[in-house]
């Protein structure tokens, strides 16, 4: 947050003060482009899944994935989900 004053003078001297503070927040989610499931045959690799995501202040986001079945695995890194399962 940003703490302001702001100091008002008239011609003869008198004065007053005001202050007010300006708070800055992030309340916007980051977006996350749509992901289509896949079907695929026992023993088949699953096609590359890479996780699109961009926050609108321009910070970085990271991405946590769960529920991959024995085989699939997310690569932090390159933000990827790929494997056999």
């Amino acid at each position: 947050s940003y703490p302001i004053t702001v100091i008002t003078t008239d011609a003869d001297g008198n004065e007053t003060t005001t202050s007010f503070t300006i708070t800055v927040q992030d309340t916007t989610a980051p977006t996350v482009t749509p992901i289509e499931g896949q079907t695929k045959e026992i023993n088949t690799a699953i096609d590359p899944i890479k996780i699109d995501a961009t926050d609108n202040s321009g910070q970085a986001v990271t991405n946590k994935v769960s529920g991959l079945p024995a085989g699939v695995t997310f690569n932090s890194a390159t933000n990827t989900i790929s494997g056999t399962p």
